[in-house]
């Protein structure tokens, strides 16, 4: 099954996504030039050879490379997440998420040092407001998810429990994916409003 992928200028491609979610996603950063360690212009092409004339010429533009692997996942043209970031099982096949011919974004996910979800960066040259307004919306909700874990945490550990692995990423499935303990049952609630899901 094929969906396509909108970056740049209105540029788009065809991704088939009979793979596992790391693959798809692997595949995605190869495609649009997004290393491991940061992320490079899709625009920018240098034929300088000099990795010190390239680094200041690339952060006087404004880009940062980070040391850390860049978090990466799709959002459709709403702006509403796919989610495979948090995906517990990587190697789970991508078609059984997406339906056919959908079109999504890729987006970088942006946290601060402490794991604070700070942005979502989508991969597209002017993206509208009401796109980024929803990815504002989706950062939000992670973040007051990730907040939700971690004082979850501290309760156990004032009541003296210590977490087991079980407790701390409780899997939940939802929509053909794993997603984290709170996180599955908050993104369900916000998804799919009241309405009952069977899991």
């Amino acid at each position: 099954m094929l969906i396509y992928i909108k970056h740049a200028e209105d540029e788009q491609f065809l991704v088939n996504t009979n793979c596992p979610i790391s693959v798809l996603l692997q595949y995605v950063r190869t495609k649009l030039e997004i290393a491991e360690s940061g992320t490079r212009p899709t625009s920018f092409r240098s034929p300088i050879a000099n990795g010190v004339l390239l680094t200041t010429f690339i952060n006087a533009m404004g880009f940062m490379f980070s040391p850390r692997a860049e978090l990466v996942d799709l959002c459709d043209e709403q702006g509403v997440l796919k989610l495979l970031f948090l995906s517990q099982q990587p190697q789970e096949n991508a078609s059984r998420l997406f339906s056919p011919r959908e079109t999504f974004i890729l987006c970088t996910i942006n946290r601060a040092s402490d794991g604070t979800y700070v942005s979502i960066t989508p991969h597209v040259k002017s993206p509208g407001l009401a796109l980024q307004e929803a990815l504002q919306n989706e950062t939000d909700s992670l973040e007051k998810t990730r907040l939700k874990q971690l004082r979850a945490l501290e309760e156990r550990k004032t009541l003296g429990e210590t977490p087991t692995r079980s407790q701390l990423s409780q899997p939940v499935k939802g929509r053909g994916r794993m997603l984290i303990g709170d996180a599955a049952d908050e993104e369900l609630h916000r998804r799919m409003g009241s309405k009952k899901n069977q899991i």
